[in-house]
């Protein structure tokens, strides 16, 4: 239905328009915009503007610009409102179609389609159907499939779409109306079967008044149905025919796709199958087509992801999102990145990015209700939490996916319900009973699907469920000796019935399903073995591991081949376990190289670390038999360690304090402990004390060193070196500008910026000039060297002390003293066990009242006094280090809790028992890698900031006393203070912000439960209404270059997009590849210091237990102390237990009375030490108690 026109003013639009459509057939889309152009005059008539709005909107969409073709329709929508608002049907379908299908944008004028929709049924035969009744018949099927795609629900509208539009394209086809036919054809393939779309191929284009172009597209379809149907010689005819006719039409792009057709698929000899497919995608990006540039997208994808090149795959993704968002077309950018996240979660090496794309994603898509595509996107989202041991995260998405699913009543729900039972048998429940519980409910969840999905022709997931059920079979019979003939008798039907359902699958799923089944045969026959004395499981365990091998191979399977021969190495272990045979070990080694060379080729990170794991636990295993060396040792641990370090690195796509966390959950992983025990045990057993130092500080505080190296700033000597090097000037500069565009840049296009920062940081490593600064922000621990580096800073400060590092080393049950100073490293045993002092740590120190006991009634010269029990501690140090040396204490694990600078040595130049403190200047240091981030940032060349000083306390007359002082130290530092109301949550990050030196007196609320809630107590603000705030939402930043025509902007893909693809396809290569205790909503917790972003300031925090800290497995640190280092302080001073007020007080005069205003750079380690020991001389405060408990943390250096 159309608007009337008349006939003179007909024939010269009508011939504009057909012309129009044949250049668009072509692909030749500028001559096709340049046909409607010169039939637009000042004479054209509304209705005429109208049609030819409506075909310039045809070939925009055909091009791929969908945005472009919705703003062409809304202004014919304005002339129709102007010529006859009551009329125009067809174009408001257009305007539907375009706004649903093309731009991936909701349509609420329901009204519409229902109205066009009963029209389009009022009419019958195909003679009172006109071409614009058939478009509206195509847009109207094209709307119901979309909906199906992006909603799936199980009434499915296919075959109604297929009976409504048969009967129609056959009658087109007997009144040769071809290019109807064309408009109705890719929603009748989309909604026929697939076998019933061929045989209607076929037979009409046994044709030949076919259009070339027309004819030829078809073909294309036709050779996929083929491939899809495994009927190669089929396809490959097809695909001849489509050439002859693309090249008879002279086809602008139809040729290309021939030849993507031929490459994807084998048909093509290539020497360079990847780089081929990559210069299609970047001819079409060349050519300003989008629609082609997506459309040939899936090829040189698929070519990248099956050769292991995650590299190049992401970097296409980028390409091909920058299209998406230049173009307007949102559902394929969202469906690309969720293949992208699933990509990546398969390579198991970029948990981070998954992790940070796919939650954007979830939301996305359930903020849209593309419920499908929320579907698919939480199922990634919930196997990447998994991989990540985030088990309680993992199953809440996959509960709330499955729930989606049956809510919307999608087709998907069989899937979502064996996503949810993976999850569910991956808890790892402690009490067998409970688990045996857990596999009895999984195995009555899945078994009534599987029929069903037999039924619905989907044997894959039947097979998958199956081999789920069988899995947990196995479990159920290894768990419950009662029953386990019975279990093991259900666990053998159901792997016979896995490969009678296997039969009907072809290819990879064959040979996977297959694989699945041996695989669980394999792990019946090692479990059977263990209770056997020989060796017949193993070997038959053996053989089924070898067959696997060559199926997996022949199929080209690298993952999964790798995956056997690590599964291999594991039958072979067992066998090793029960006859020692050292010559075992050897093809243990074999099996496990083989799995780590596979999984490195194929970036699967994950798994690479843990055949390195593996393949290092078996070479220490050789040590210990004293049958492998003690340096191919150290070798595998170093090569264990760069697999970590990778997977380490990864996680800091994610935001500051979500990276800190997930890499602290990284490293308490066994894995880990593992890299560090073997380190350690090799150091003592070798008795290799700078060995022993650098393993243990490359255990300590790695994620908090991460994070820290992250925003390091330069040190001067690295950035002249840097500057005089043309080349490292060059990689420094561009990798300083992705650095600071990441803050910029739009959510849905930072993980493609981060890609780069990290490609970058890869080609920093091979530049000799620049490998110092990458050093420096990966945190390394190359040696004592370090220290001579620390021992330099402070000279600036004071030339004749010397900086001695100690460290406290816990293997098993023994403690061992390490210190280094510039000289040499020496390590000392300690007379007493880590048991030892957890209990005496327990008997003094388990609750605040026994601990202020303790401290408050020592007494330096009585013995019998608790914290004589722990002076062995810091005994060593009386022999290694001087008075007045700096010391740098990095304690370990329990050790933290204790104030190791108010333990006992004797004073040899006052001859006297003294405090350690009395001796020694003291610097505490989560790691070395920690201390040179904090010094790094201290030393920079940053403008001086103000000092600020904020006090908040709610008892009187002590909160005038406070208020006092910090109005007294603003005065003397030429600061600013801000007490009481004026300290507010709100107020408190504009009030620091680009401070040099940031003092908090206040109360502090440290909850043991949750360190991520310690909090600074500060005043509640006074009530005030909400503004509101204008909010752009950006789904990524548009790569575009535009001009204006007779239709209005002109859009291209930029120049740099082009670039980026013409670089890739020139480089690809096949080879390339967070309680108040509780706090309040006013207090300011961890989380929100994470957000600051701090000047490299000195932070003093006079306020209860604020320098505690939660101290987890591998001595990482979190409270406020992590958090104020990670927003940007270099120096945090602090107390680790209750204080008084009023000590804290006489702590702040005595403190910055130290600082002069001339003084340049300040030694705080001295100031902070003077400070005590005013304290200790006041009678009334003389006790540990009153003094002990402040310490400096970072940087002792800082500039005033």
């Amino acid at each position: 239905m159309s608007l009337p026109v008349d006939d003179a003013a007909r024939t010269a639009v009508a011939a504009a328009i057909s012309s129009s459509a044949h250049w668009t057939l072509l692909g030749r889309f500028d001559d096709a915009m340049i046909a409607l152009e010169r039939c637009q005059d000042e004479d054209t008539l509304i209705c005429e503007k109208i049609e030819l709005f409506r075909a310039a909107a045809r070939v925009s969409v055909s091009r791929g610009y969908p945005l472009q073709a919705k703003e062409l329709l809304e202004k014919a929508l304005e002339l129709l409102a102007q010529h006859s608002p009551n009329s125009g049907l067809a174009l408001k379908v257009h305007v539907a179609y375009v706004t649903v299908v093309a731009c991936g944008q909701p349509w609420t004028e329901n009204v519409v389609l229902k109205q066009a929709q009963d029209y389009l049924d009022s009419l019958e035969g195909i003679n009172n159907h006109d071409s614009n009744d058939i478009e509206m018949q195509g847009h109207l099927a094209r709307l119901s499939l979309v909906r199906r795609i992006l909603y799936e629900s199980i009434d499915d509208t296919s075959p109604h779409i297929a009976d409504r539009l048969l009967p129609l394209i056959d009658g087109l086809k007997k009144h040769c109306r071809y290019y109807d036919i064309w408009k109705l054809w890719a929603p009748f393939y989309r909604s026929s079967g697939i076998s019933a779309a061929r045989d209607w191929l076929q037979d009409f284009l046994a044709t030949d008044e076919i259009p070339a172009p027309i004819k030829g597209m078809l073909l294309l379809d036709l050779a996929k149905i083929s491939i899809q149907l495994d009927q190669v010689t089929d396809a490959k005819q097809a695909l001849n025919r489509a050439q002859a006719a693309f090249a008879k039409c002279s086809h602008m792009y139809g040729e290309a796709e021939v030849q993507r057709l031929r490459l994807s698929h084998g048909f093509l000899p290539s020497s360079n199958v990847l780089s081929d497919l990559i210069g299609i995608v970047s001819r079409f990006v060349e050519d300003n087509y989008p629609f082609g540039v997506l459309h040939a997208a899936i090829s040189p994808l698929t070519a990248a992801f099956n050769n292991g090149d995650f590299k190049t795959y992401l970097l296409l993704q980028e390409v091909f999102h920058n299209v998406c968002n230049t173009a307007g077309i949102h559902h394929e950018r969202i469906i690309l990145e969720i293949q992208l996240a699933a990509a990546l979660n398969a390579g198991t090496g970029h948990l981070g990015t998954v992790l940070e794309l796919t939650r954007r994603l979830f939301l996305e898509c359930k903020d849209n209700q593309y419920w499908s595509l929320a579907y698919l996107t939480g199922r990634v989202l919930s196997l990447a939490f998994l991989q990540r041991e985030m088990q309680v995260e993992s199953e809440k998405v996959a509960q709330e996916i499955y729930e989606l699913c049956r809510a919307h009543g999608l087709k998907s729900l069989s899937e979502a319900a064996y996503n949810l039972a993976i999850i569910k048998y991956s808890r790892k429940d402690t009490v067998s009973a409970t688990r045996l519980e857990n596999c009895l409910d999984i195995i009555e969840f899945l078994s009534p699907m599987v029929d069903n999905d037999v039924e619905s022709k989907d044997p894959k997931l039947a097979c998958e469920k199956l081999c789920l059920i069988a899995d947990i079979q196995f479990e159920f019979a290894r768990l419950n000796q009662e029953e386990r003939n019975s279990a093991q008798q259900e666990f053998k039907r159901t792997i016979s019935r896995i490969r009678e359902i296997a039969q009907g699958l072809k290819g990879d799923e064959k040979a996977m399903t297959i694989g699945n089944c041996e695989e669980l045969s394999v792990r019946n026959l090692l479990v059977q073995g263990k209770l056997m004395p020989n060796n017949e499981s193993e070997i038959q365990a053996i053989d089924l591991c070898d067959k696997l091998i060559e199926l997996y191979n022949n199929q080209g399977m690298k993952f999964h081949t790798a995956m056997k021969y690590h599964f291999r190495s594991l039958c072979r272990h067992q066998i090793y376990q029960k006859q020692r045979d050292p010559r075992i070990l050897i093809h243990i080694e074999e099996d496990l190289q083989k799995a780590a060379e596979l999984f490195g080729a194929i970036g699967s990170q994950q798994q690479l670390f843990l055949a390195r794991h593996a393949l290092t636990r078996i070479h220490v295993e050789a040590w210990s038999i004293h049958r492998c060396p003690s340096h191919l040792v150290v070798e595998s641990l170093l090569e264990f360690e760069d697999a970590a370090d990778q997977l380490r690195r990864e996680l800091s796509a994610l935001g500051t304090l979500e990276a800190l966390l997930m890499k602290q959950g990284f490293a308490a992983s066994p894995q880990l402990q593992d890299l560090y025990s073997w380190g350690t045990l090799m150091s003592l057993r070798e008795t290799d004390p700078e060995m022993l130092w650098v393993w243990s500080q490359k255990r300590k505080a790695r994620s908090l060193s991460d994070m820290l190296g992250l925003g390091v700033v330069v040190p001067q000597s690295t950035k002249q070196a840097i500057l005089a090097d043309p080349q490292a000037r060059e990689i420094f500069e561009r990798f300083q500008s992705l650095t600071m565009s990441v803050a910029t840049t739009p959510e849905g296009s930072k993980l493609y910026v981060r890609q780069h920062i990290k490609d970058m940081e890869m080609e920093m490593r091979r530049t000799t000039v620049l490998r110092d600064f990458i050093s420096l922000r990966d945190g390394i621990v190359v040696g004592t060297s370090q220290i001579q580096n620390l021992r330099e800073k402070d000279s600036l400060v004071n030339e004749h002390r010397d900086t001695v590092y100690v460290d406290w080393i816990i293997n098993a049950t023994a403690i061992h003293l390490v210190a280094v100073r510039s000289s040499g490293c020496q390590m000392f045993a300690l007379p007493t066990s880590i048991s030892s002092v957890m209990a005496w740590l327990s008997e003094h120190f388990s609750t605040p009242d026994k601990r202020r006991v303790c401290l408050q009634r020592d007494s330096i010269s009585d013995p019998a006094k608790p914290l004589r029990a722990v002076d062995f501690l810091v005994a060593p140090l009386q022999q290694i280090s001087k008075p007045d040396d700096l010391l740098v204490f990095s304690p370990t694990g329990v050790l933290s809790s204790l104030p190791l600078h108010a333990l006992k040595l004797f004073h040899e130049t006052e001859d006297r028992v003294v405090h350690l403190i009395e001796r020694n200047p003291v610097v505490y240091a989560p790691s070395i890698p920690v201390l040179e981030a904090c010094l790094s940032r201290c030393l920079h060349d940053l403008a001086v900031g103000r000092p600020v000083f904020l006090g908040q306390f709610d008892v009187e007359p002590e909160s005038k006393r406070i208020y006092a002082q910090m109005a007294e130290l603003s005065k003397s530092t030429q600061g600013e203070s801000y007490c009481g109301a004026n300290v507010t949550r709100d107020s408190f990050p504009q009030q620091v912000r680009g401070a040099r030196l940031i003092h908090y007196h206040g109360h502090c609320k440290f909850n043991t439960d949750n360190a991520l809630k310690q909090s600074l107590v500060l005043s509640t603000p006074s009530r005030h209404e909400p503004h509101e705030q204008e909010h752009e939402n950006h789904i990524g930043r548009p790569q575009v270059e535009t001009s204006d025509g007779l239709f209005g902007r002109s859009v291209e893909l930029s120049t740099a997009t082009k670039a980026q693809i013409s670089h890739l396809a020139r480089e690809a290569t096949d080879d390339i590849l967070l309680g108040q205790d509780e706090c309040s909503a006013a207090d300011l917790t961890v989380e929100d210091i994470f957000k600051l972003d701090l000047a490299s300031p000195l932070v003093v925090l006079v306020a209860c237990d604020s320098a505690s800290q939660d101290v987890a497995i591998g001595d990482e640190p979190m409270g406020l102390i992590a958090g104020l280092l990670c927003a940007g302080a270099s120096t945090v001073i602090g107390a680790t237990w209750p204080i008084p007020s009023s000590s804290g007080r006489a702590f702040s005069a005595a403190f910055y009375r130290q600082f002069r205003p001339d003084a340049g750079l300040i030694d705080l380690a001295i100031c902070l030490q003077r400070a005590v020991l005013e304290i200790m001389d006041d009678a009334d405060m003389s006790a540990v108690y009153y003094w002990g408990g402040f310490c400096l943390y970072g940087s002792w250096l800082f500039k005033m």
